[in-house]
């Protein structure tokens, strides 16, 4: 499969999975969403902002090399302003502390939304691009597969984390395999 196919079919999965387990999350009491299931876990939208957290960082690091990710600056904060993606990256942790499931999910889609799009753009010849960004004042760089793998590898942690915290909430029914994508599915 080639290498850019296999991406797309990553943040389709992405977007699948991550709207089952939204559905899932959403039918629970708002206090099982923001409490930890037991101690040293975390809670459910605790994990959901992490992957919102995360996504928004490289998402805003990607921008100098891929400006269709600018569109990243249209992203509801949690405190339902739009994100200036050209903020400090130390800064943005606040702007990612949702507190309901709701926006939290409006934030997850549009990201979502947004990643596939981007991976639907992505050619054979990105393969081996390289991501500039600044840590600070230091200019860093990486290369566009590892932070590809980064996202999705992050994403399936975060999932099979929140599927967990469902499963120990008694929500049996969250099905999150990952046949599809290994099958070829879309």
């Amino acid at each position: 499969m080639p290498w850019s196919d296999h991406h797309r079919r990553c943040a389709r999965h992405n977007q699948q999975h991550n709207v089952v387990l939204l559905d899932s999350c959403s039918m629970l009491a708002d206090e099982l969403l923001t409490t930890p299931v037991h101690d040293g876990a975390p809670s459910l939208l605790n994990c959901w902002n992490q992957l919102i957290l995360t996504d928004a960082l490289w998402l805003q690091r990607l921008t100098r090399t891929y400006p269709i990710l600018e569109e990243i600056g249209t992203l509801t904060t949690a405190q339902g302003q739009a994100f200036n993606s050209s903020q400090p990256h130390n800064l943005l942790a606040p702007l990612f502390t949702y507190t309901d499931l709701t926006t939290a999910r409006t934030a997850r889609l549009q990201l979502d939304d947004l990643l596939l799009r981007w991976c639907d753009l992505l050619r054979q010849d990105d393969a081996k691009a390289v991501v500039v960004y600044n840590e600070g004042d230091n200019e860093c760089s990486v290369g566009l597969n590892k932070v590809l793998h980064y996202l999705f590898d992050h994403h399936s942690f975060r999932r099979g984390q929140i599927s967990l915290l469902l499963m120990q909430l008694g929500v049996d029914d969250v099905d999150i395999d990952a046949a599809d994508l290994l099958s070829g599915v879309d």
